[in-house]
């Protein structure tokens, strides 16, 4: 998890907010952080990150959940965590808005 937070030469590499919930999201999920409750963990870990920096997820919490799944299930298709850092970004970029 610490990943989010790396700088090369002084820049933080996930240089907005959005661009570290999606790290955030992608890593909770995809890297199996706890035993059980990885994608719940996930959304709800994105979801107060992005609220704490002033912006709020407004995905449908049927879609989102849907989304969480087929994120976790990505590996088993030998899709790359940077591919589906790609998605997570694109998810979030599509249902956020500034609060």
């Amino acid at each position: 998890m610490n990943s989010v937070k790396q700088t090369y030469a002084g820049q933080y590499l996930n240089t907005s907010v959005l661009d570290a919930a999606s790290a955030y999201l992608n890593q909770f999920i995809r890297g199996h952080v706890f035993i059980n409750g990885n994608k719940r963990m996930g959304i709800l870990f994105t979801h107060s990150f992005m609220l704490m920096n002033g912006v709020d997820l407004t995905i449908d919490p049927e879609d989102l959940y849907y989304f969480a799944v087929v994120l976790a299930r990505s590996g088993e298709d030998n899709t790359t965590p940077e591919e589906t850092k790609i998605w997570c970004r694109e998810v979030i970029e599509q249902f956020s808005k500034d609060i």
